[in-house]
């Protein structure tokens, strides 16, 4: 055998599927980018297209399933709920205006009562010294005074206040949200400084004179514990945070300093109610290029995690509902440009 036939041989790939194929490997696939013989390249591409059909077969029953969405069941209890709520506090609110009202009319009853009597005394007082001949200038205007303090108490808007308790309701409130579940994405950013890039899995920064740019995430979370991992492909300066907001707070310039934000800066900041604690004791909260982070969202016992894969450190935080109800959002700050995170699988 000649070098170059030698070196032509060796250079030759085999089939993939090794011991089962003696065919040299000719024809390379772009997905698994594995090499094939021809006739092994040809029951990949069959096997391909078998998977194809079985998905599209999954999107027709979706869609089949989605345009009766309109008319989902559970749509229908939620509205008994929301029409049970409504008649709760419909009674709950005439009850409270029937009382109002008995109390209105005994506070006028008991106030008429106490003009009448202190008038009657004023005027037996006034009666008495007129018959006695004894008054003088002083009793005319203290009388005069006394009569005036009596007008000024006569019922008058001034004279009756209906207080409100806003901070303790009498009907509490009802919201609607819906629950995005399955695999996060990125959805929603502050502005164009940042993009968000393969279709919600990457989120960029961009510009040089970044303020710090508020990031969501797509899912909602209210009920049972949930995890989500994410790798920092690069993070410029060393400056991120990740965490949680409400979804029902609208994204806003340094949006961490807000008291619905909880979650971990990479300057070794815990961030409760959007204030930044430093790190004093334990291990630090550590972020760096390449860092793997899983992230536990544990609703049920209002409580969020970051663990780094790499250090194997996990921070826990307890999250008060009051300052962030749910849903909870996935939250992400950045502000340096070419910072860079990847949503992983979990």
């Amino acid at each position: 055998m000649t070098t170059s036939a030698a070196a032509a041989a060796a250079a030759r790939k085999e089939c993939v599927k090794g011991q089962e194929c003696k065919q040299a490997g000719v024809a390379h696939c772009e997905g698994c980018l594995q090499t094939f013989c021809i006739r092994h390249f040809n029951d990949h591409r069959q096997s391909l297209d078998a998977e194809l059909s079985d998905l599209s077969s999954d999107y027709n029953n979706f869609k089949t399933t989605l345009d009766l969405e309109a008319a989902n069941p559970f749509v229908e209890i939620r509205l008994q709920e929301i029409n049970q709520w409504e008649m709760e506090s419909i009674l709950t609110i005439q009850k409270k205006a029937n009382d109002l009202r008995e109390t209105l009319s005994h506070v006028k009853d008991v106030h008429i009562e106490s003009l009448s009597t202190r008038f009657q005394s004023l005027v037996r007082q006034i009666e008495d010294s007129k018959g006695k001949d004894d008054f003088v200038e002083m009793d005319i205007e203290r009388w005069r005074k006394r009569l005036n303090d009596l007008k000024s108490n006569l019922i008058s808007p001034t004279t009756i206040i209906l207080a409100q308790h806003l901070s303790t309701p009498l009907v509490a409130t009802m919201s609607v949200d819906f629950l995005w579940t399955g695999n996060e994405l990125f959805d929603r950013v502050l502005s164009n400084d940042i993009r968000i890039e393969e279709e919600g899995e990457v989120v960029r920064a961009l510009s040089f004179f970044m303020v710090a740019n508020e990031i969501r995430g797509k899912n909602n979370y209210a009920f049972g514990c949930h995890k989500i991992r994410l790798r920092i492909e690069h993070l410029s300066k060393q400056w991120a945070f990740l965490g949680i907001n409400s979804a029902r707070i609208p994204l806003q310039k340094n949006s961490y300093e807000v008291k619905s934000a909880y979650g971990w800066c990479s300057s070794n900041y815990n961030y409760v109610k959007g204030k930044a604690l430093p790190k004093t004791s334990g291990p630090a909260i550590e972020m760096e290029a390449n860092d793997s982070i899983t992230l536990i969202f544990d609703c049920d016992n209002r409580q969020i995690s970051m663990i780094n894969e790499r250090t194997q450190v996990r921070h826990d935080l307890t999250v008060n509902p009051c300052y962030c109800p749910f849903p909870w959002q996935l939250h992400v700050v950045l502000r340096n440009r070419q910072s860079c995170i990847r949503l992983l699988s979990t």
